[in-house]
């Protein structure tokens, strides 16, 4: 007797064509081919992969979450000492002003790429640098 859940089940999981399968379990491939065409095995197929294919792709979003929160996390750390820096020092050099100004824009283009995909969980953060350090020219010093 032929085991057509099995073949079915064999044809579905794996990239064998029905000829192999009909080979294999040693039946027409007209029989197979009439078997598929009744029960839809090719479009169980087709569900079978595009379901594994979204599995992969959620998978794949989720580590690449998981990445962005770990960046903009360490944006956000990396702004702050800035900030306390800044705030500490008595005087600020040109140099100093202009790597601590670098360092902030690139801070803040990694929370704007955040920022457009979860622009409401970003809503109201904002970082204050207080103004209250004089900058000075290096050529002062």
């Amino acid at each position: 007797m032929i085991d057509w859940d099995k073949i079915k089940a064999e044809y579905i999981r794996g990239n064998t064509s029905y000829r192999r399968l009909a080979e294999k379990y040693g039946i027409s491939g007209s029989a197979v081919k009439a078997h598929m065409a009744r029960e839809k095995w090719t479009q169980a197929r087709e569900e079978r992969r595009r379901k594994a294919t979204g599995k992969i792709i959620a998978a794949a979003a989720e580590r690449d979450k998981e990445r962005a929160d770990r960046i903009y996390d360490a944006a956000d750390v990396l702004i702050r000492k800035i900030a306390a820096q800044i705030e500490a020092a008595e005087r600020l050099c040109a140099t100093d002003a202009s790597a601590y100004a670098t360092a902030l824009e690139k801070c803040k283009r990694v929370c704007e790429i955040r920022g457009a995909a979860d622009g409401e969980e970003l809503e109201g953060r904002v970082v204050v640098i207080p103004a209250r350090v004089p900058v000075e020219d290096e050529d002062n010093e």
